[in-house]
């Protein structure tokens, strides 16, 4: 594993198939992407290498927070990769498009069990620097804080 990685690794009683849809079915993944009170007002997804992953994230006071990136790996309903650091096309972002102020690259993966799946989000960082602040803006509290949320759509 990568030295400037987040992990987040749970093991779910919901099928590894339900979560693959939360990542990869616009409407779905905007009821669940980012943690509340915050909410995903916008989604594109062209699920293909080289394809756009773009989200419009709003904060409760009017706040917003884009998000562009690029697909880089698609095993359909096993392993999903995207990075913001690239674009459509596998452009290179402009340095300073990124509202975090770094980019990542994020590695989804499921692995189906007798009762769910085990999930895996993996989130690859530059360097230390990068990876800590991105722990210290809350990566585990609020990437489980939007797991939760999916979770609770699938027992809706």
């Amino acid at each position: 594993m990568q030295k400037h990685a987040l992990v987040l690794r749970r093991e779910l009683n919901v099928p590894a198939s339900f979560i693959w849809r939360g990542y990869t079915e616009p409407e779905l993944l905007k009821k669940w992407f980012c943690p509340l009170p915050w909410r995903t007002v916008d989604c594109r997804m062209d699920l293909q290498p080289g394809g756009e992953f773009y989200t419009l994230m709003q904060g409760p006071a009017g706040e917003s927070m884009p998000a562009s990136g690029c697909y880089l790996q698609i095993e359909s309903g096993k392993k999903l990769v995207w990075t913001s650091a690239l674009a459509a096309g596998f452009a290179p972002q402009p340095s300073n498009f990124d509202a975090l102020g770094f980019h990542f690259t994020a590695i989804i993966e499921l692995t189906p069990t007798a009762t769910g799946c085990v999930y895996q989000a993996t989130v690859l960082h530059a360097n230390e620097a990068s990876k800590q602040k991105h722990a210290d803006m809350g990566f585990n509290d609020g990437w489980n804080a939007a797991l939760e949320q999916l979770i609770a759509l699938y027992q809706a």
